[in-house]
C-alpha cells in the first residue's frame, strides 16, 4: 500500500510539473527569421535580394579574423511566396547554402568531379573562374530550429573540408 501511494505521488508530481516545451516545427521560414536565429547563434548576417530579387543572407562566422570570403557564405532562400511581398517577409520552403572561393591557383576539373563523387550532400563546380560549393535544403514538411542550426554547422564543416580539398589538389 505504501509503495502504491509513493508511486501515485510521483505520478501526480510529474503530471503537475510543467511540461517540457517541444521545439516548434516549421515548414516555411522567412529570411528575417533565419537572420535572427543566425545572429542569435553568433553569426554576422547581412540580408538583401540577389540579382534575381530572391531573398539572400550573407553570413560570416562572427570572428574578426574571418572577414574574407573563405570563411563566409551565402544562404539563398528558395521556394518563396508571395512574390509581391517584401523580400524579408516571403515564406520560403527551403534554402541553398552557397560559397565561392578565390584560391589563387588553377583547379583542374577532375577535382570538382572527385568532390561530387565522394561527398553526397554538396555540389562543387566552377563558374566565372571561381570554385563554387552549393547545398540545397528543403524544410517543406517541417523541421525544428535545432535541425536548421545543425544543418548550418554541417555546412560550415563541409565548406572547410572543401577548402582543404582544393588546397590538397595543388599537391597532387
Amino acid at each position: 500500500m505504501m509503495m502504491r501511494n509513493l508511486f501515485l505521488a510521483m505520478l501526480l508530481s510529474l503530471l503537475a510539473s510543467p511540461v517540457l516545451a517541444a521545439e516548434t516545427v516549421v515548414g516555411t521560414i522567412s529570411s528575417a527569421e533565419l537572420k535572427a536565429h543566425l545572429e542569435e547563434w553568433g553569426y554576422k548576417v547581412f540580408s538583401h535580394e540577389d540579382e534575381h530579387d530572391r531573398p539572400q543572407l550573407l553570413v560570416n562566422d562572427g570572428s574578426e579574423d574571418h572577414e574574407d570570403h573563405q570563411h563566409g557564405f551565402a544562404i539563398r532562400m528558395t521556394g518563396c511566396s508571395p512574390a509581391d511581398a517584401v523580400f524579408y517577409d516571403r515564406r520560403c520552403e527551403g534554402y541553398q547554402f552557397r560559397a565561392y572561393l578565390t584560391p589563387g591557383f588553377p583547379i583542374e576539373e577532375k577535382i570538382y568531379a572527385n568532390w561530387n563523387r565522394e561527398v553526397g550532400r554538396t555540389r562543387a563546380f566552377v563558374k566565372e573562374d571561381h570554385p563554387r560549393l552549393v547545398w540545397d535544403i528543403t524544410i517543406k514538411g517541417g523541421v525544428t530550429w535545432l535541425n536548421i542550426r545543425n544543418t548550418v554547422e554541417t555546412w560550415r564543416g563541409e565548406l572547410e573540408e572543401y577548402i582543404d580539398h582544393l588546397d590538397a589538389s595543388v599537391l597532387e
